[in-house]
């Protein structure tokens, strides 16, 4: 099996039973955030798929370095913000991620905003913030 489909099918296991805001399982947000990615390189997309699963699921590290080797591992844990990250430390980490894990953030920040739901003005400021300091 390619490492994509195998990304989207670890992906969906490790997300088993969870629900994004509004009841939908979890999983159609990474793949929200693949289709935005667009054509890009496999890691990029494997990264795509796997970006929440150290935040929020039992997958470990190891897992991930077994399953995707150790570059595709690193992205993830350049993405993986600590729980309920501050302001001030999601700006900063935002500010230090490598291109390829910009790409992959800037469509995980599209996917959330365009989720189904009311956002509050804060969660709208503070992604459009991240956004600026990634690319400005």
């Amino acid at each position: 099996m390619n490492k994509v489909k195998l990304a989207r099918q670890k992906m969906i296991f490790w997300h088993k039973g969870q629900k994004r805001r509004g009841g939908k399982p979890y999983h159609i947000h990474p793949i929200q955030v693949v289709k935005l990615l667009g054509k890009v390189d496999a890691d990029i997309i494997c990264a795509g798929y796997l970006h929440d699963v150290l935040e929020d699921t039992n997958a470990t590290k190891q897992d991930l370095v077994k399953l995707f080797g150790v570059d595709i591992t690193n992205l993830i844990i350049e993405l993986t913000f600590p729980p309920n990250c501050a302001d001030k430390q999601y700006w900063s980490q935002c500010k230090k991620l490598s291109d390829k894990a910009k790409l992959i953030k800037t469509a995980d920040i599209i996917a959330n905003i365009n989720d189904e739901g009311v956002k509050s003005k804060h969660f709208i400021d503070k992604r459009i913030k991240a956004l600026r300091i990634m690319w400005l």
